[in-house]
């Protein structure tokens, strides 16, 4: 069994910040404080699965007899860390992976499939994985359930990629897109049946969900074309609702509904001046965390006390470096380069 490393990266200061919510508050613990995962990977020689707890570093893989692997997703349950990812495998095909605090479990991968992970949920500690299976030069959407045998989505999966996934009551919520007639169209599986949310041209990404208490889906939906001008969206209940003009090039990434308030991160690309933006939208209401002309882009989003976090890349000097952001300050999470897929906060 592999012996996690730990890192810490100079660069990087995270402080933990303290909740003042009397809500929040307990008797066993009056100061709460918060912990930030993120999941990703960095490159050193190949690509090595990490994620980062607080900013300190913790490799998942890395023996330089182990392939490339990516980490793409993760969750807090108790003490219970989960990450999921894909690990190459002697064929140079990927296969998918949860690392439970950190030791490996294999999904079952169809022999001579390439599986790519984008997304994970837990619910009642089962681990659900989405994803792609690779086959015959044709992508399949698909989810797993535990270590059980892959689930495909009947009803328009061929061609299509599951990109966010939650599970509220036993329901299993999964969007993500596929290719009809040649033309991307935003998905939307519930319990496997599939719906197509709309087949415009200039809405077909469906890259994120959030469900609420009252069990309603709330879907980040983003273009892929054209490029001078995608907006970004989100869909609840049959209606998009727009958050850009078109006037420039705006995607929607992830989205989260806590109480009453919408929160959407993307990101927007400026072809006059060439300034790209890291950003995310409260009830439609723009705020920007970062704007440079440096490569960048939004991977997932995180909420804890009305404090809004990013994680992606940006390139700096040269390389894309992993990286969080949040109303305060952008932090490099690795001198290395790679890539923060996503985020999970605990108030402890």
């Amino acid at each position: 069994m592999k012996t996690l490393k730990k890192i810490s990266v100079a660069i990087l200061t995270l402080t933990l910040f303290a909740c003042s919510n009397d809500d929040t508050a307990t008797e066993e613990n009056p100061n709460p404080t918060t912990d930030i995962y993120v999941a990703g990977n960095v490159i050193d020689q190949k690509a090595i699965a990490v994620y980062w707890k607080n900013g300190e570093m913790i490799e998942l893989t890395g023996d330089w007899a182990q392939p490339d692997a990516y980490a793409k997703a993760i969750k807090v349950v108790g003490q219970d860390v989960y990450v999921a990812g894909e690990q190459m495998d002697g064929q140079q095909n990927f296969k998918a992976v949860i690392w439970k605090n950190g030791i490996a479990t294999n999904l079952n991968t169809p022999t001579g499939e390439s599986a790519r992970v984008t997304c994970m949920a837990v619910d009642n500690h089962d681990v659900y994985v989405g994803g792609i299976l690779q086959r015959n030069n044709q992508t399949v959407a698909v989810y797993w359930k535990n270590n059980e045998p892959v689930k495909e989505f009947p009803n328009g999966s061929n061609d299509g990629t599951a990109r966010d996934i939650a599970v509220v009551n036993n329901i299993v919520h999964v969007v993500g897109n596929r290719i009809v007639d040649g033309n991307q169209v935003a998905m939307y599986w519930r319990d496997g049946y599939a719906n197509g949310i709309t087949n415009s041209p200039g809405y077909n990404i469906a890259y994120g969900i959030s469900i609420t208490s009252n069990n309603e889906a709330y879907i980040a939906l983003g273009q892929t074309l054209p490029q001078a001008n995608r907006t970004a969206n989100y869909w609840t209940n049959g209606q998009i609702f727009p958050l850009s003009d078109g006037s420039r090039s705006e995607i929607a990434k992830s989205i989260t509904v806590i109480n009453n308030d919408i929160f959407v991160a993307g990101e927007h690309y400026e072809s006059t001046t060439g300034k790209r933006a890291i950003k995310y939208w409260k009830n439609s209401e723009p705020t920007i965390l970062h704007e440079s002309t440096a490569l960048s882009t939004t991977n997932a989003m995180g909420v804890s006390d009305n404090k809004v976090y990013i994680v992606g890349f940006l390139e700096t000097a040269g390389q894309r470096l992993p990286t969080l952001w949040s109303d305060t300050q952008t932090t490099n999470l690795s001198t290395l380069p790679g890539n923060a897929e996503d985020i999970f906060i605990v108030k402890n």
